[in-house]
């Protein structure tokens, strides 16, 4: 008997139906690991990004015996409020993390901040990222355009240009920002008196792995039952947009305190630290060590340092509180 060969074996339409929803399991039951691997190495190098400012900071401590400036006001040249952008710490630290090429090329120890940027070529330089000041986690490194344009310099002929942006501030306080903060980063009045104000080791009573350098603050947060994220507004690369007197509001480019918790999600936040990790943020210690520390941590807001993030931000309080504990 002849074999009929004309017809062949198919799925069905409902065996069909089953294997793409089955496909479609596993691939929900994929995804949110995938995500979570994917987060994990993004944290890593954020964390290896803060060893690396850490370890430079460090190099320059060696190499000058002080931390360098938070910030610096140019009192000599342009009175006691001058509303121009001026350099901070990131631009000190350039020599001491193989990029002293962009350092000579800024000038850093020569002009302030709001006189290179008026050079085009300079200005080039400042608005180009650097990718160790960059946390993976805070979205695609890019020049800064229009979304950031609040986070201008301002440079000595008033023109308002954009300049790249930093996921790292250092840390100036135990609450807001203050002149002659209890944190490691100071603001001072003037580049000629190098070392005269300026934190050192020796000053660390409390102790380099329980005293906080630096700290994330990410560009945009969740706010729990409200679509529109939070600007934080993340940090200025180089140095602080302005001196504002005494609200100390231009100094948010690139210090922050502990006045709210971390990921604190209302406009406080652009004083403190946050980030796009869950749960918490990384943290670099005085002795170049990483912590993730949680955005749950005691804080008690308000009057003194009588909390644990409090104690951590302080650098002589006589409250060495530990995280390793």
């Amino acid at each position: 008997m002849k074999r009929d060969t004309s017809q062949r074996t198919a799925f069905t339409l409902v065996e069909l139906l089953v294997v793409i929803a089955i496909i479609g399991i596993l691939i929900s039951l994929l995804l949110p690991a995938v995500q979570a691997a994917r987060e994990a190495a993004r944290r890593t190098q954020c964390s290896n990004n803060l060893k690396q400012l850490a370890l430079a900071s460090h190099n320059y401590h060696d190499t000058l015996k002080v931390f360098p400036p938070g910030f610096v006001r140019d009192f000599n040249m342009f009175g006691s409020k001058s509303k121009r952008s001026n350099w901070g710490w990131a631009a000190f630290l350039l020599n001491y993390m193989e990029l002293g090429n962009l350092s000579d090329d800024l000038e850093v120890y020569g002009d302030p901040l709001f006189i290179a940027a008026d050079d085009p070529d300079k200005l080039a330089i400042l608005q180009k990222p650097i990718a160790q000041f960059w946390c993976p986690s805070d979205g695609a490194v890019l020049d800064y355009d229009d979304r950031y344009r609040y986070r201008s310099l301002f440079t000595n002929a008033g023109k308002r240009p954009f300049a790249a942006a930093s996921s790292y501030i250092g840390v100036n306080n135990y609450r807001q920002l203050y002149w002659n903060p209890q944190g490691l980063f100071h603001i001072y009045d003037t580049r000629l008196r190098w070392g005269s104000r300026h934190e050192n080791m020796a000053k660390i009573f409390d102790g380099t792995s329980n005293t906080l350098l630096f700290g994330e603050r990410v560009r945009f947060i969740a706010r729990p039952g409200n679509l529109i994220p939070m600007d934080c507004g993340s940090g200025m690369l180089w140095g602080a947009r302005r001196d504002n007197g005494g609200d100390k509001w231009g100094y948010t480019s690139n210090l922050g305190g502990f006045r709210n918790k971390i990921n604190y999600p209302t406009w406080h936040c652009r004083h403190g630290f946050s980030s796009n990790h869950p749960g918490g943020a990384n943290f670099a210690m005085a002795d170049a060590s990483i912590q993730f520390i949680s955005d749950t941590v005691e804080h008690r807001v308000g009057g003194p340092a009588d909390s644990v993030i409090e104690y951590l931000a302080a650098k002589a309080d006589g409250e060495p509180v530990s995280l390793q504990q």
